[in-house]
């Protein structure tokens, strides 16, 4: 799939490639955090507690885009360089896109959930407080 990365073009296309996959994989875990807020329940009772468990899927699912950027471009990119040189220059960069992405999911969602209508799934992630 990927071929080995042994000059200095190789990796600058590797490390362009890697923010542009990253940011791609924060898009794609923002609709599921969408689909996955949107499965819990609300709970019947005197006090619905449903709005904590869907911040903290919030925050786990942003976690998890670290990890998985993390994890792809690790097997994907660095696995496949030669020159013992690029590899810390390209893990600054790994390190950096996965930050990046976990901020642009963090960004992205929080502006849908400020967005939503009052009283929906989504919007209760990050409630507005009564003052």
């Amino acid at each position: 799939m990927f071929h080995p990365i042994k000059t200095a073009p190789e990796l600058s296309q590797a490390i362009t490639s890697t923010y542009l996959i990253n940011i791609v994989i924060a898009i794609v875990f923002v609709l599921i955090m969408v689909l996955a807020v949107n499965l819990i329940k609300y709970q019947t009772g005197k006090k619905d507690n449903s709005g904590s468990k869907r911040r903290v899927c919030f925050f786990i699912i942003m976690v998890v885009v670290l990890i998985a950027c993390l994890v792809f471009n690790y097997f994907a990119f660095f696995r496949q360089i030669s020159v013992a040189a690029f590899a810390t220059k390209y893990t600054m960069h790994m390190v950096a896109a996965a930050i990046v992405s976990a901020v642009i999911y963090f960004g992205i969602g929080f502006m849908l959930v400020k967005m939503a209508r009052i009283g929906t799934k989504l919007q209760s992630i990050f409630p507005k407080k009564d003052r």
